[in-house]
């Protein structure tokens, strides 16, 4: 995995076919370049601020879309959606920003913090930021710490995916409360983990991106954990914390 921007080509390490990460440096400058202001603004910058990198997936999927398309996934799942009630931040604008953007294609980022879910919408070639919401996340609260001690130290329930050393292929985080993770083993084989329940990612370090062992794990907190374990211990992981998974062999 590497880090991405506008008009660069990386030549080596090729990343996963679709997987592509845009730089904390530059989408710092697209924080700094937008429109927007206000405390929502500053929270939602802070957030994406956090990583080293954030995923941008390829033009095959849902992420990269239409504004319509973005329009009408949240009108559909969200019945009051456009009105602003306690918890949530931009969905007026959002809406009215969406409609006038029409069939303008957009790419999609979703962050979060120790509390919110924020999502960016920016123009296809991630050169400005058009769009943002956020809202509170559901549940108790829990901070960076926390988490690492949950996938570093909880306990291990099972092996979701036994004896597969295999690649991530692909993240799909379009839906906030759900979240897919397609791997490929060394034969070719394709499989799709769709997590139910889902509340956060930690996204991979660089080289982490290969797989030995996918587990599910209890951590210190009570939460459910996805961990994806590179052959060799250190680093950031990839783990999604979400109530349970299921797995199918595309």
């Amino acid at each position: 995995m590497f880090g991405y921007a506008p008009d660069m080509e990386v030549l080596s390490p090729k990343y996963p076919d679709g997987q592509h990460f845009i730089l904390r440096g530059y989408l710092r400058t697209l924080l700094t370049r937008a429109s927007f202001s206000g405390d929502a603004w500053i929270a939602c910058t802070n957030a994406f601020l956090r990583y080293p990198g954030i995923p941008v997936l390829g033009s095959n999927f849902t992420t990269l879309a239409p504004a319509s398309f973005f329009l009408n996934l949240y009108a559909s799942r969200e019945p009051d959606f456009g009105t602003e009630r306690e918890g949530r931040w931009g969905e007026v604008e959002l809406r009215s920003t969406l409609s006038e953007l029409g069939e303008q294609r957009l790419q999609q980022l979703l962050a979060t913090d120790e509390t919110r879910s924020w999502v960016i919408y920016l123009s296809e070639d991630l050169k400005a930021i058009l769009a943002f919401h956020g809202r509170l996340k559901q549940g108790p609260r829990f901070d960076p710490a926390e988490d690492e001690r949950d996938i570093a130290e909880g306990d291990v329930l099972r092996e979701v995916l036994p004896g597969e050393v295999a690649t991530i292929y692909k993240l799909d985080l379009t839906d906030m409360r759900s979240a897919k993770v397609e791997v490929r083993n060394e034969r070719g084989q394709r499989f799709e983990l769709t997590f139910s329940g889902y509340h956060r990612i930690q996204s991979p370090a660089a080289g982490n991106e290969t797989v030995a062992q996918i587990v599910e794990v209890r951590g210190q907190s009570g939460r459910a954990w996805f961990v994806f374990k590179p052959p060799k211990p250190g680093g950031r992981v990839l783990a999604v914390q979400a109530e349970s998974v299921a797995v199918r062999q595309l």
